[in-house]
């Protein structure tokens, strides 16, 4: 499967050389923001570099080693969600996403790691799924604005954790 409709107009798909740029130019745009949860990005700094991230997440979606994903409104990069496969056991996976803060708070983080989560339970035969995960910050994070919502912890353990079948399981770590 290349690609799947989450909402209108916004795309998952499988990433192909050419979104190198796109990556950069998002990346960029969000820097000191992403900065802070991803330890990759002070390195993300060329074309290149993400021209050799796409490679490696065509092999991993090849070998089973990973499962990475473009999220596009229309044909721009809005944002990504990943997994990392077998770090530490072979059946267990890491998810981690990002999304551009113009997008926030649209259910799409939700949409796309879930989409993410029922591929990996069913096509890789995952048994435990692990994700940090920001939740809902304190009014007074921002004083005189409406906080931003991330995900809210009871709608992210009905909806993700309820996509685990049977004797697998969803881990969500609440972070700041």
């Amino acid at each position: 499967m290349r690609s799947v409709s989450l909402a209108e107009g916004i795309v998952l798909r499988a990433y192909d050389p050419s979104d190198a740029g796109q990556l950069l130019v998002a990346v960029d745009g969000a820097r000191d923001r992403l900065a802070r949860w991803m330890p990759w990005v002070p390195f993300a700094t060329t074309v290149q570099g993400f021209e050799d991230f796409i490679r490696v997440a065509i092999r991993q979606d090849r070998d089973g080693s990973g499962l990475h994903r473009g999220l596009f409104d229309s044909e721009r990069l809005i944002g990504t969600v990943g997994a990392s496969i077998g770090l530490l056991n072979f059946d267990e996976a890491d998810v981690g996403y990002w999304l551009a803060e113009s997008h926030e708070g649209h259910g799409l983080a939700s949409l796309a790691t879930g989409h993410l989560i029922e591929r990996l339970f069913g096509e890789r035969d995952m048994h435990r799924i692990t994700m940090l995960r920001r939740y809902r910050q304190p009014a007074q994070a921002h004083p005189g604005r409406t906080p931003r919502l991330y995900f809210r912890r009871d709608l992210a353990r009905v909806t993700l954790a309820g996509r685990a079948p049977r004797g697998r399981s969803v881990v969500l770590t609440a972070s700041g």
